[in-house]
């Protein structure tokens, strides 16, 4: 049986998204605030998929999150 590791984080937290990466594991962002979009650089290579709290948040910060998916 596989094990499954998701972490769902309320902020872009660098460090724990590094450790749930190095374990296997899949990263999920739920946030309402904006991020300049040197700090989603810092992150997408961690996080698997960004949530929005709203379609307005979501349209302000789907140009900042890459490729990622922003649902």
């Amino acid at each position: 049986m596989k094990k499954v590791i998701v972490v769902h984080l309320n902020s872009l937290n660098i460090e724990l998204a590094g450790k749930v990466k190095s374990l296997g594991g899949s990263v999920i962002v739920l946030h309402g605030a904006s991020f300049p979009k040197e700090v989603y650089d810092e992150i997408n290579d961690y996080i698997d998929v960004y949530t929005a709290s709203s379609n307005f948040t979501k349209r302000g910060e789907e140009t900042k999150v890459c490729s990622k998916t922003l649902l």
